[in-house]
């Protein structure tokens, strides 16, 4: 139920989820196949009777970012539910949405061919990547966006809030932003 708020760091939950991925894609794999590893050789820690086994598990960077965009889109469907289907209804993927009132009110927002809310505005014309282009919407106040602004402080050798604000942006749009960052960083 609360999967982000039983690790500690993002770079944690991000080794958790992939983990969870890694599983999830083997069994079906295993299942479709009919083999017990896939076909391919892979492992983790096991515990069998008292006997406890430590195993090597090799993860990917696909199984990363898999997980980074599954923990995302789960943060997006709790905060923002009722937003989500707004820009459904709009139709065409990447079609942009302008809000006029709640949490994302003046944001122009587009559902990406991944499935998650991104912000569109002049940024476009500026030539940059298509990251910090469009980044990712994320609800200020989740633990999912607790987690990232930890984590960028402590990449960002505890510089203050407008240095990791800046961080977060190239690749997240926290609503609301610098409140979020304040917060965290006040603790």
């Amino acid at each position: 139920e609360d999967f982000e708020g039983r690790t500690a760091t993002w770079s944690r939950l991000r080794v958790v989820a992939a983990l969870a991925v890694k599983f999830l894609r083997t069994v079906s794999r295993s299942a479709r196949f009919g083999t017990a590893s896939g076909g391919r050789n892979w492992s983790a820690p096991v515990t069998l009777g008292e006997k406890k086994e430590v195993v090597e598990v090799k993860l990917s960077q696909s199984d990363y970012d898999i997980a980074e965009r599954w923990m995302l889109l789960r943060a997006q469907k709790e905060w923002f539910g009722k937003e989500r289907l707004e820009v459904k209804e709009e139709g065409e993927v990447e079609s942009v949405r302008i809000f006029r009132s709640g949490p994302l009110k003046g944001l122009g927002v587009f559902e990406s061919t991944e499935g998650l809310l991104r912000l569109s505005g002049r940024l476009q014309n500026a030539g940059l990547g298509y990251e910090q282009t469009h980044p990712v919407l994320l609800p200020g106040r989740s633990r999912l966006a607790k987690l990232l602004v930890e984590d960028a402080h402590l990449r960002l050798n505890h510089m203050g809030s407008e240095w990791v604000m800046a961080e977060l942006r190239k690749r997240y749009y926290l609503v609301p932003g610098m409140a979020a960052v304040k917060a965290v960083l006040s603790k």
